[in-house]
């Protein structure tokens, strides 16, 4: 699922208080979406895209103005570090909203 084919009004207003909740949910999102290979990560960054500072900003300003100010208001950053892959892990990046279901998914992904 893609953003781009999601209504902005299906989307969740989500806070610094559902940290935890997306934490939690990054099991399920990874195991079901990048296999059980991917199973060795450590959370570097995890925030809302609008209260990203410094370099991560850039990431917030990218997405407001390629996919408008609600979907960056509503997005998270989430950047891993796998360890399986190499021994000194590979970086990924990820977008991440919480629609009117109660669904996590990432909608974006850089690596």
């Amino acid at each position: 699922m893609t953003v781009q084919n999601v209504q902005t009004e299906m989307l969740m207003k989500t806070t610094e208080r559902d940290k935890d909740e997306l934490l939690n949910a990054l099991n399920e999102i990874f195991s079901k979406d990048y296999g059980s290979s991917l199973i060795q990560w450590r959370v570097e960054i995890i925030k809302p895209m609008a209260s990203l500072t410094g370099f991560e900003k850039n990431n917030y300003k990218i997405v407001m103005t390629s996919c408008g100010k609600e979907v960056a208001e509503h997005s998270w950053f989430v950047r891993l570090r796998y360890h399986r892959l190499f021994p000194t892990g590979v970086l990924y990046e990820f977008y991440i909203v919480k629609d009117k279901n109660d669904k996590w998914f990432v909608w974006h992904r850089n690596r």
